[in-house]
């Protein structure tokens, strides 16, 4: 096979026989051991959302990594995501979310701190419909509602009243 030196349409040389064997392996690794799509929905999100004026809440728990024996098919999944204080500025964030299982679909809850002004979910499809109920003083925490989410990755992005932006690590429900 002859090796053909000049521009592809993308303006990048031919390396010929090179690309053909890249190719070839590709479709075999492919064949045998395909990347979940949720994989791909993850990295889409990931590199389409992200922001890097925000600090990452981390998820501490989740009891989805609590064993079948002990957890029921049935049972709710909740996640703990937390960021530490920052010295001077702000006490540290506890986020508590419920995710439940709706004939397929998942509806999210999330307790929030009473700090927090603005919280949306977002998918690996953008932001979906979320409401966050009013401000309580009988209550210490805040509740964001979000329901019918497809299963995929999400997260949730909130916003405190003194302007700092916290997002959620990606968790795929």
């Amino acid at each position: 096979m002859p090796v053909n030196d000049g521009p592809l349409d993308d303006g990048r040389p031919d390396n010929g026989p090179l690309e053909a064997i890249a190719a070839r392996l590709s479709g075999a690794v492919e064949a045998i051991d395909p990347a979940p799509i949720q994989a791909f929905d993850l990295a889409r999100a990931a590199i389409g959302m992200r922001s890097l004026d925000a600090q990452l809440l981390d998820l501490m728990r989740d009891s989805a990594e609590i064993t079948a024996s002990v957890r029921g098919d049935g049972d709710d999944r909740l996640l703990s995501f937390e960021a530490p204080a920052e010295p001077g500025h702000r006490a540290g964030i506890v986020v508590e979310a419920q995710i439940s299982d709706d004939h397929g679909r998942r509806n999210v809850m999330a307790h929030l701190p009473d700090s927090v002004v603005d919280a949306r979910v977002e998918t690996a499809d953008g932001v979906v419909d979320s409401d966050l109920d009013a401000p309580d003083d009988a209550h210490d925490d805040r509740l964001l509602t979000a329901y019918g989410l497809a299963p995929g990755p999400v997260r949730l992005v909130l916003t405190t009243e003194d302007g700092a932006r916290l997002v959620t690590s990606w968790v795929s429900i």
